[in-house]
């Protein structure tokens, strides 16, 4: 998925501008190379004009693509079934689950004390209520 028009020279500085505002943890110019990310972070934190502005640079099959896609973690249950009602109607489809493993043989042990550490503050607070 392109979204050329997001990354046209019209409309690069407020894309650059809205990358540092919504990505704050990449440089702009490498999240303007993966605009998934920040459409998706756009769709569930952005502000009226700045979804407006998305909006106007994005078309529904691109969002509908970021929907069935979307980046990891990044979905809310509200902007979930916002934006999945708006693009596609009903019925919603489950907000994707992430997954979490627990390691199970840390090369160093630390993984496992942290675990069992984790364990053993959750046993105590239990017994404290």
């Amino acid at each position: 998925m392109a979204f050329e028009r997001l990354n046209s020279s019209l409309h690069r500085d407020r894309a650059l501008v809205l990358a540092q505002k919504y990505v704050w943890w990449k440089q702009p110019e490498e999240t303007l190379a993966e605009p998934v990310l920040l459409v998706a972070q756009m769709m569930t934190l952005g502000t009226l004009d700045d979804v407006r502005w998305m909006l106007s640079c994005a078309s529904a099959d691109e969002l509908r693509a970021v929907l069935r896609d979307p980046p990891v973690g990044v979905f809310n249950g509200r902007s979930w079934t916002y934006w999945q009602r708006r693009l596609n109607g009903e019925p919603v489809p489950p907000l994707p689950a992430r997954i979490l493993r627990r390691h199970t043989g840390a090369w160093d042990g630390s993984v496992s004390r942290i675990a069992k550490a984790s364990d053993s503050l959750r046993s105590d607070t239990a017994t404290h209520r």
